[in-house]
């Protein structure tokens, strides 16, 4: 995937990108317009604090828009490589849905700050590339629509707004970036198989659904066992206990 310049060309080679320097450079990044805001952080304190000069910054590209599209792109070359692949797999819907919704928890939880900071400042892109960010946006939400409509096709999801479906996945997950912690009592795996369990089957319990297709599944999930695709099922009790601020603590 090509790198995004501010000032429209292609990245290059002697951009330091990959290096300690450039990682330096975008963790201060991170952390700053996560304390601060985009906005309110200077250029200055971001080098102060990766230890590098301001003329050394500017030598390298490293412009404050710069790296914020650095952020952006590094998110997307993460996610559309991840999604694609599952849109593409030989399984049913549902289990591509299981297995997005574990690919997005993936990447949020591993890379928090960089998603916070893209999600946080997403207005902040300059306009000169923000068109282009937001077609690899519209790439990852054509893949996972794609994968809705399969799954009403094969039978294993109802006939819904593929948009809103999409919505609501996305939604639920991507919003776990202000309050997962990863000292928390729910691991991201266990977070992600109860994400798909509402998903795919919602809050109402089997007795209630009418149609007796999941029936015996809230059973399941509440024994100390692993679901059909090797994640830990969460036990009952402890998705009982477990409330927003302390999954956040």
């Amino acid at each position: 995937m090509p790198s995004v310049r501010v000032g429209g060309a292609a990245a290059t080679e002697n951009v330091t990108r990959g290096t300690d320097q450039y990682e330096r450079i975008l963790s201060a990044a991170v952390a700053l317009f996560q304390a601060k805001g985009y906005h309110a952080t200077s250029v200055r304190e971001i080098g102060e604090r990766a230890g590098v000069s301001q003329s050394s910054l500017y030598y390298h590209n490293r412009s404050k828009p710069q790296m914020l599209v650095d952020l952006n792109q590094r998110f997307m070359e993460r996610l559309i490589p991840a999604i694609a692949e599952i849109a593409d797999r030989d399984e049913p819907a549902d289990e591509k849905i299981r297995a997005i919704v574990d690919a997005l928890m993936m990447i949020l939880t591993r890379h928090q700050g960089e998603v916070t900071v893209v999600l946080h400042e997403r207005r902040a892109l300059p306009a000169a590339v923000a068109k282009q960010i937001q077609e690899q946006r519209d790439q990852v939400d054509a893949l996972i629509d794609k994968v809705i409509r399969e799954g009403i096709q094969q039978g294993v999801l109802r006939d819904i707004n593929v948009t809103l479906g999409r919505l609501a996945l996305t939604g639920m997950v991507n919003w776990a970036y202000e309050w997962f912690r990863a000292s928390g009592p729910m691991t991201p795996e266990q977070i992600s198989f109860v994400f798909s369990e509402v998903l795919l089957h919602g809050l109402e319990a089997d007795g209630r659904r009418g149609d007796g297709a999941r029936s015996g599944d809230a059973k399941q999930a509440a024994k100390p066992t692993r679901s059909r695709r090797g994640h830990a099922a969460v036990h009952a009790d402890d998705v009982a206990g477990v409330k927003g601020a302390e999954v956040a603590q």
